[in-house]
């Protein structure tokens, strides 16, 4: 005979049923920071590839969790663009907003400045690679979306490279070549700086490139 029989339907506690994207009781939320970090660098192998399903894995919460934040993986990826990559790229320029050519050395000022931009830059290289070099469905859509958004904070700092030159701290400045610089080559360049590697050519780290790229706009912009 058994002495400890099942509760019945009535002694069961009452099941209350989740919301889309809730976490289960007794998680914790997801962080829409962590999210979007991790999201960075999961598209930046490639949106196609990409699997909202892998990434709420890797952050250990249910597919519903992650789409809590973003309902669909164009949703979120515009969502990395906007509240992840755009932001860090808007606090680097305004470090040029503040800088004073007048302030002990312009050279060494300008460059601490270029630095931590172009660096801002390489840090987010493969995702702008990875949308600006998609085919898959819906590619146009993503790509305008990511160039609406960093188009203006280009222009931004053009103005504030602007207003270094007509103080004297800078030469001339073509907004072509930056933009070429900035979207193209630098990218280019963070993504495939291993490769290096079959060349035979002595491999710096890609902190010393950074450094000896700074180097180079920045000695270049310089008055002659």
């Amino acid at each position: 005979m058994r002495t400890d029989p099942s509760p019945t339907p009535s002694d069961r506690p009452p099941t209350t049923r989740r919301g889309p994207g809730r976490p289960a009781r007794g998680t914790s939320p997801l962080d829409r920071n962590q999210l979007l970090a991790v999201s960075a660098r999961a598209f930046a192998t490639g949106y196609a590839s990409t699997s909202v399903r892998a990434i709420a894995r890797e952050l250990g919460v249910s597919q519903a969790a992650v789409q809590h934040h973003a309902p669909t993986k164009d949703a979120l990826l515009r969502a990395v663009i906007d509240g992840f990559m755009v932001p860090r790229l808007a606090a680097a320029r305004r470090q040029l907003d503040v800088l004073d050519p007048d302030d002990g050395d312009p050279a060494e000022s300008l460059r601490r400045m270029i630095r931590w931009r172009i660096g801002t830059l390489a840090e987010h290289a493969g995702l702008v690679v990875a949308i600006l070099a998609d085919t898959s469905p819906g590619a146009d859509g993503r790509r305008e979306h990511l160039l609406a958004r960093l188009l203006p904070a280009a222009d931004a700092g053009m103005r504030s490279l602007r207003g270094l030159e007509q103080r004297g701290a800078v030469r001339p400045v073509d907004p072509s070549t930056l933009t070429a610089i900035a979207m193209l080559a630098l990218p280019a360049a963070a993504t495939s700086w291993h490769h290096l590697a079959v060349t035979g050519v002595p491999q710096r780290s890609f902190e010393e490139f950074l450094d000896a790229f700074s180097d180079l706009l920045t000695y270049g912009l310089l008055p002659r």
